[in-house]
């Protein structure tokens, strides 16, 4: 489930995380950066269509999701203070149920 993935990201994949949105950051400024990180974006893309297999997911709100969990991790790493006493995955947890009710 995506709320555990989100978890998992901040704890476990911390490092990997902050080094993601680092090259995101550095990739508006140096172009030939821009290539290498648009390629692991379609991978990005690839992993969330195949974790949510089964799910009733349209392709098209793929990228929704997939920007709502990056945001999550950005807010849950750089002000974690915002999301008050709540894990990043019990915040996801709500929204998720919140939007697909």
């Amino acid at each position: 489930m995506l709320s555990d993935v989100v978890d998992q990201s901040v704890s476990v994949f911390r490092g990997r995380i902050i080094a993601m949105f680092e090259l995101a950051m550095e990739s508006t400024r140096r172009p030939a950066l821009r290539e290498v990180f648009a390629k692991l974006g379609g991978e990005e893309m690839r992993f969330m269509r195949a974790a949510h297999t089964g799910a009733d997911l349209p392709d098209t709100d793929a990228p929704m999701l997939n920007a709502f969990y990056n945001g999550m991790l950005f807010v849950a790493l750089a002000v974690p203070g915002v999301l008050g006493d709540r894990t990043p995955g019990e915040v996801t947890r709500a929204m998720l149920e919140t939007i697909l009710l």
